[in-house]
């Protein structure tokens, strides 16, 4: 029977030749729904995570970026076009009570427009990065537009619906934010009651409430949370931000997430 690793060899000899090391202690880690994620060992003993996935030299900008607004990220030490190899970083699932204040902080860098120099993907699912000069101009093109093709078409016409009433639902020229862009509880490391590190970003410039809607998709934030951040957004005002992620879940990952994309209608009104 074939190594659960063998599907895996590209990766590893991959990062191997991107390091100039034999690798080691070789074992998966959890996640990569969408891209392999690894953990080895290098000749000197240095423990480090392979990543797949579909752009590692946009994903390394994108960490660069995030560590440039003081946001703690896995150190990138080398990345090419197949693979993407960062510094190991431990885990231990506590609650991190200084997710606020890191993403107060991380919202503080701001960009010129909205958007990112690159596009990007979840897995095989593209998402567009093209910029734009007003935030409705944005959601709407880049990202809710795109959706619509993965609904029913009896959801994809309230989207419709949606798109049409942006200009009143979303501030038109918010301070383009830095966001990590797929901020959920997944993608945050954490050790000692304090935030380890954000992974496997998305980054991208918006509003900042969009990455505040990803945060609460599954479930509501302890009040020190907002004590650090500041203010929760309006409701109708994050279901809109979550009609997004919803609808990618769909795509991803099937029909059992068309209620999630119902339940956003709904807080809007549709």
């Amino acid at each position: 029977m074939p190594s659960p690793l063998s599907s895996l060899t590209p990766l590893i000899s991959s990062a191997a030749a991107l390091l100039d090391t034999t690798l080691s202690n070789v074992e998966t880690l959890h996640g990569g729904d969408l891209s392999a994620v690894l953990a080895a060992t290098t000749e000197d003993g240095r423990r480090v995570v392979l990543k797949a996935g579909p752009a590692p030299i946009v994903e390394a900008s994108m960490l660069q970026a995030l560590a440039d607004a003081g946001a703690p990220v896995p150190k990138v030490i080398g990345a090419n076009a197949a693979t993407l190899v960062m510094d190991y970083l431990p885990d231990d699932s506590t609650e991190a009570g200084d997710l606020g204040a890191v993403l107060a902080r991380l919202h503080q860098m701001t960009g010129p427009r909205y958007g990112w120099p690159n596009d990007y993907a979840f897995g095989s699912l593209k998402i567009q990065n093209t910029w734009r000069d007003t935030w409705p101009e944005f959601w709407e093109t880049n990202r809710l537009r795109p959706a619509m093709a993965w609904l029913p078409e009896p959801l994809a016409d309230k989207i419709e619906d949606v798109c049409s009433r942006l200009q009143t639902l979303l501030p038109n020229t918010p301070v383009p934010a830095l966001l990590h862009g797929d901020l959920w509880r997944g993608n945050i490391l954490s050790h000692s009651g304090q935030v380890g590190a954000l992974i496997d970003p998305a980054a991208f410039y918006g509003h900042h409430e969009a990455d505040l809607a990803m945060l609460t998709l599954f479930g509501g934030l302890p009040a020190r949370f907002w004590d650090d951040y500041g203010a929760p957004p309006p409701a109708e005002r994050l279901a809109v931000y979550q009609l997004w992620p919803a609808c990618v879940h769909v795509r991803l990952f099937g029909a059992g997430y068309l209620p999630m994309v119902e339940r956003c209608l709904k807080t809007i009104g549709l």
